[in-house]
């Protein structure tokens, strides 16, 4: 039979000041520091949880005085296109849309090279895109699929015929703005990315910067 040094595995030291500096409580495992949680007196009293051995550096949780909660750590990401591209699909081809600009990556899991996003943990995320499409008016394709391709499945967003007009499409143009979401189950190491599929005509099926991203964040 073993047993555990428990004080060895891990210490906590709490601190509390009469004066105006933080109150915290230290965990450590074996003398190491790993996390510090408390009151930070240099951030308008938030509390916090922060890995290592000082608050206001690698703050995991931080909740201010009114009970607003964040989690900067968050994975969480936003990229559009700087460039349209002409002639992609409308014959069956599948497109992977690439959103080559990060307006933020919180944790890099978004790679604006190749328009993919690689969870870094297992969990639910949530997914975002929209896309603005045009077909060539004569010989478009019959309809078109817009879908966030995961390593799991397919989550179609949009189904839309190609030379029907909709509500949505535009007279001249023939352009279609969409939008659509998914919370997608995801392991670590999975992928995720914006796809177009035109479908029943000739490839002149055009994407355009304005409107298309891709987005989405760690939701639990």
């Amino acid at each position: 039979m073993t047993t555990q040094n428990s004080i060895n595995r891990m210490t906590s030291v709490l601190k509390t000041d009469s004066i105006a500096s933080d109150g915290y409580e230290q965990f450590s495992i074996a003398t190491v520091n790993k996390y510090r949680m408390g009151i930070d007196a240099d951030d308008s009293d938030s509390f916090k949880i922060a890995y290592g051995s000082s608050l206001g550096v690698n703050d995991y949780f931080v909740m201010d005085t009114d009970g607003n909660l964040t989690l900067p750590y968050q994975p969480a990401f936003f990229a559009t296109m700087t460039t349209s591209v002409s002639s992609v699909t409308g014959d069956g081809t599948v497109y992977t849309i690439i959103q080559d600009v990060e307006k933020y990556d919180v944790g890099a899991n978004y790679n604006n090279a190749n328009g993919i996003f690689t969870a870094p943990v297992d969990g639910y995320y949530f997914l975002s895109a929209a896309l603005a499409y045009q077909m060539g008016f004569i010989t478009g394709a019959t309809y078109f699929l817009q879908y966030i391709k995961t390593t799991k499945r397919n989550y179609v967003l949009n189904n839309l015929p190609g030379r029907k007009r909709v509500n949505n499409f535009y007279a001249v143009t023939n352009t279609i703005k969409t939008v659509g979401s998914v919370i997608a189950n995801m392991d670590a190491g999975d992928t995720a990315y914006h796809v177009v599929e035109g479908v029943g005509g000739l490839k002149n099926g055009n994407v355009y910067i304005y409107t298309t991203f891709l987005s989405g964040f760690l939701a639990t």
